[in-house]
């Protein structure tokens, strides 16, 4: 693969109305996106952003397409054992969102299907990203844009989370290693921030594949059972079954977390929705 060039973010937008699918609102500002370091190697996107339009109208989320590729899952002596050992992990193309998925996306799914609405502890429906919702109604608002783009979506596998969210970093962070003060949300990334609920999205600068919020925000739901380790992981980038799957598993960090790294992992039960996670899709290309 090529050496990636940083993205601008997305175009601004218009604000939409509680229960629009469009992408998110205007983007806060956001410092330039920092030239990418020689030490990276990172894919790049296939083609422009794109949206699926839905059969009961209006847009899907907001997508990006990413070309197959290999990298290094993992981290190597890390003092968590999840997140270990560090191995090569060959993903085939696919397509992310590039924001968290927001309420106001998911709410249109929850009243299409009859499901319970989540509260937003008044926070803007357009432009936070939904939190309170179980795997299982992650998995079933995926199951929802299949039936009405025609195209197959679902939760990331582990491996493709990680691929989309380093962009190609080696390190902790997208970045690479320097801490992600002004680059995040998190417990110890930017000051004057909430510290009980997450900001908008896109609220600070996009990684070199144009992702949003792959550190820190809410934390994401992916497909995946858990393991305690990597041991005998898939190669290929597959969803990993087999395991714990009496607990899914959580990628990256929130905004409560001291480090939310492109690494870091965790699991909880599936039938319950928590304060602090979230999920994005991916749709087969």
């Amino acid at each position: 693969t090529g050496r990636i060039a940083a993205l601008a973010p997305p175009e601004p937008t218009q604000p939409v109305a509680a229960d629009a699918t469009e992408e998110p609102a205007e983007t806060l500002d956001t410092p330039e996106v920092p030239s990418v370091a020689p030490e990276f190697e990172a894919p790049e996107p296939v083609d422009p952003p794109f949206h699926d339009r839905l059969r009961s109208g209006g847009q899907g989320p907001r997508m990006v397409a990413l070309p197959a590729g290999t990298f290094m899952m993992g981290v190597r002596g890390s003092s968590d054992p999840a997140e270990t050992p560090a191995h090569p992990a060959a993903v085939p193309a696919f397509a992310i969102s590039i924001y968290e998925v927001t309420f106001a996306e998911y709410d249109r799914f929850a009243r299409a299907t009859g499901r319970r609405v989540p509260p937003s502890d008044g926070l803007n429906r357009a432009r936070h990203p939904v939190f309170g919702v179980s795997w299982q109604d992650a998995t079933a608002y995926a199951a929802w844009l299949s039936r009405e783009t025609g195209h197959a979506y679902s939760l990331p596998s582990e491996a493709q989370w990680e691929y989309a969210a380093s962009a190609g970093s080696t390190g902790p962070y997208w970045w690479g290693y320097s801490p992600p003060q002004g680059r995040a949300h998190c417990f110890n990334c930017t000051v004057g921030l909430p510290s009980r609920h997450p900001v908008p999205v896109g609220s600070f600068e996009p990684n070199r594949l144009g992702l949003f919020d792959t550190v820190g925000n809410v934390a994401e739901w992916v497909q995946d059972c858990f393991h305690p380790n990597y041991r005998n992981a898939p190669a290929d980038g597959r969803v990993w079954e087999g395991g714990d799957c009496s607990v899914r598993v959580v990628r990256g960090g929130h905004y409560a977390s001291p480090t939310p790294t492109a690494q870091k992992r965790d699991r909880f039960a599936p039938d319950r929705g928590y304060p602090d996670i979230g999920f994005r899709v991916v749709r087969q290309l």
